[in-house]
């Protein structure tokens, strides 16, 4: 198919690089080093999985199941991608934030500390231009971090004190199986989002194209992080 790029995983690096650049999609994707382009192992997935992307693993063509068994390593990993495949297929790109943007490189989260940092740096797919950004010249949208629904939740002042180091909004992806919950982290408290069309939200807008229609599963994410919260400082007044 004259559309579908062709990559090969290289394990070493724990990213795939482009071998056949093909059709326009591609562009959105990854970063080039060395002249080559390279996919993140989520990026490299969701492409895979849209029928854009022919992935070979050591050498052998690989099934979007074999491919999935060998790019994510670790829950994380899997969290990362649910929820970075949740924002592609809604018309956002995303990409690990770039050093000295405003936002650290991404660490695995260690919730109540202060080395909780945002996991990517999150685009509108139709502006988005990987020179551009590359260059600092484009702007993230809003910065991302991924937690799981499984794991002990960030301490709400610390995902406070991540949200004033962030120049522009921080979104919270709460990942639970298949599900991604969205919360943002606005004027010091937490809100439930779903992501609507990107076109709908306008510069200064504020959060007016952000709409809520799977509300509940969102609302049951935020509830959950409360309590534990809660129970949380009533034992360390004990």
């Amino acid at each position: 198919m004259a559309s579908v790029s062709g990559a090969e995983w290289v394990g070493e690096k724990k990213q795939a690089r482009v071998v056949t650049p093909r059709g326009a999609r591609l562009g959105k994707f990854g970063c080039t080093v060395g002249g080559f382009q390279w996919l993140e192992p989520e990026e490299a997935l969701f492409l895979l999985e849209a029928g854009a992307l022919r992935l070979s693993i050591h050498g052998e063509p690989a099934s979007w199941r074999m491919a999935f068994e060998a790019l994510l390593d670790s829950p994380r990993a899997l969290w990362r991608y649910t929820a970075v495949a949740h924002l592609n297929r809604h018309g956002y790109v995303c990409r690990p934030p770039r050093a000295g943007a405003g936002s650290p490189a991404p660490n695995p989260p260690q919730t109540g500390t202060s080395e909780l940092h945002a996991d990517y740096d999150v685009f509108v797919a139709e502006s988005f231009k990987r020179s551009a950004a590359a260059r600092g010249e484009l702007g993230p949208k809003f910065r991302l971090l991924v937690v799981g629904y499984a794991e002990p939740p960030p301490a709400l002042g610390v995902l406070r004190a991540l949200a004033a180091t962030s120049d522009v909004p921080l979104t919270v992806a709460v990942v639970g199986g298949s599900e991604v919950s969205l919360l943002s982290v606005e004027m010091g408290e937490l809100r439930a989002l779903s992501v609507a069309d990107p076109r709908a939200h306008t510069a200064g807008s504020g959060t007016a194209g952000w709409l809520a229609p799977s509300l509940v599963s969102a609302l049951l994410a935020f509830a959950a992080w409360a309590l534990v919260t809660a129970a949380r400082s009533r034992a360390r007044r004990i």
